[in-house]
């Protein structure tokens, strides 16, 4: 939103309050930038029915768990907790309570792995930054693609590249695409017949030419300070790898998505590939960039139509043991959760990731390999809490042969 529709918006009565940003659509989250690192957000009452929004006081078990002491998480809070659904100012750490809001510490971690250690954030003009190419497969996402490319375009210079790769879509999604964006500067379009997401990652990191590649799935949103913010980090560190956490809202209650490597202070093993295999995926894809020059290709699995992901990033960990890491401790971008979506097909999921951690295991010491092997069938059994046969998917993980597509 812009800064004059969020004014005009709040100006209403409580009951109206949405009426004025006519692109607010049912199920939408709008970041919009006030200054650099702080953001006004608005939540359409559709998306947070009224009545459904837990109290204030109830997030207080959250907190314990550490899950929001962000200062954007705690706007989040208070939107959920706003009875009307009504725009909240936010009140940042060390900034007023109303009129001109100030900018928050960026925190910032950087080094060669595992001696990751807390870096001074990086200003405008440290050095030169770096091209980047976002990459972004289309499937089916007819109805969110165009504010997914837009919140990426909204913050990408001359010298970036926005990649769309439509792939067998049955909605209209190559067709709205191709009507926003084709001949716009800075965008480029390809499309495949076959629906298969690691395909059409392959084929837009050939498409791309910049030093660094960032990746956002199509139903996802990046802060439009994102790409200045990633940029001026890779020029400080020189790294081959960045993360950084996404806000998501999961059953009304804000949280950190991405955020595992903070949360479970890592690093804690040896190399990349062993943290991965043992601690489980920490990366979500939406808050990834990686230096084009250190790519194993092609690095996705074509055919692994499920937890591809995390299949590129163990096989990008095999061949990147002790990568230069830059954790930017900022939620630059939105993560949606549906129902629909492949994120809700947990024990699937679970198994497969448990067959990758089978098959990449062999790469790593005997102590390393075990705690690799022990802890697959642990996570299936702890993360499909309250599926039907839970026992049974944890045997699974153990005993079924990994799928051929899965590499090693």
């Amino acid at each position: 939103l812009r800064r004059s529709q969020v004014e005009a918006a709040a100006a209403l009565p409580g009951d109206k309050r949405f009426a004025a940003p006519a692109n607010l659509r049912a199920g939408d989250v709008a970041l919009a930038l006030a200054r650099p690192g702080a953001y006004f957000m608005a939540l359409h009452p559709d998306f947070l029915p009224l009545g459904t929004a837990p109290p204030l006081a109830a997030s207080g078990e959250m907190l314990s768990r550490g899950e929001l002491g962000h200062p954007y998480l705690a706007l989040l809070r208070q939107l959920a907790a706003s009875s009307s659904g009504a725009l909240v100012e936010p009140v940042l750490p060390g900034g007023p309570a109303s009129g001109e809001m100030t900018e928050p510490g960026m925190g910032l971690r950087a080094g060669r792995w595992p001696n990751i250690r807390q870096t001074p954030p990086p200003t405008e003009g440290d050095a030169a930054t770096p091209g980047l190419d976002a990459i972004v497969p289309v499937h089916n996402a007819a109805q969110t693609i165009a504010a997914t490319a837009d919140s990426i375009l909204a913050g990408i210079d001359r010298n970036d590249r926005l990649i769309l790769v439509e792939n067998g879509s049955t909605d209209d999604s190559w067709e709205r695409i191709n009507r926003r964006y084709a001949g716009a500067p800075n965008v480029v379009l390809d499309r495949l017949a076959a629906a298969d997401p690691a395909a059409a990652r392959n084929r837009a990191i050939e498409l791309g030419a910049n030093p660094y590649i960032a990746f956002c799935d199509a139903d996802d949103l990046w802060a439009p300070v994102k790409p200045a913010i990633v940029k001026q980090t890779l020029a400080r560190t020189g790294a081959d790898i960045l993360l950084h956490p996404c806000l998501t809202l999961d059953g009304g209650y804000p949280r950190l998505e991405g955020n595992g490597f903070a949360a479970r202070g890592l690093p804690r093993r040896s190399t990349s590939l062993a943290e991965l295999l043992i601690a489980g995926n920490f990366v979500a894809t939406s808050s990834l960039v990686l230096r084009r020059a250190t790519l194993p290709l092609p690095l996705f699995a074509p055919g692994l139509l499920k937890v591809q992901d995390y299949e590129a990033w163990c096989r990008w960990a095999k061949h990147n043991p002790r990568p230069v890491l830059a954790w930017v401790d900022e939620p630059l971008g939105f993560y949606r959760k549906h129902m629909r979506g492949i994120s809700r097909h947990v024990g699937e999921r679970q198994i497969i990731g448990a067959m990758i951690a089978r098959r990449y295991a062999h790469n790593l010491g005997l102590a390393e390999r075990c705690l690799a092997l022990g802890y697959a069938p642990i996570r299936v059994y702890r993360h499909t809490r309250g599926e039907r046969g839970r026992l049974g998917l944890a045997l699974r993980a153990i005993f079924e042969t990994p799928l051929p597509t899965i590499r090693g």
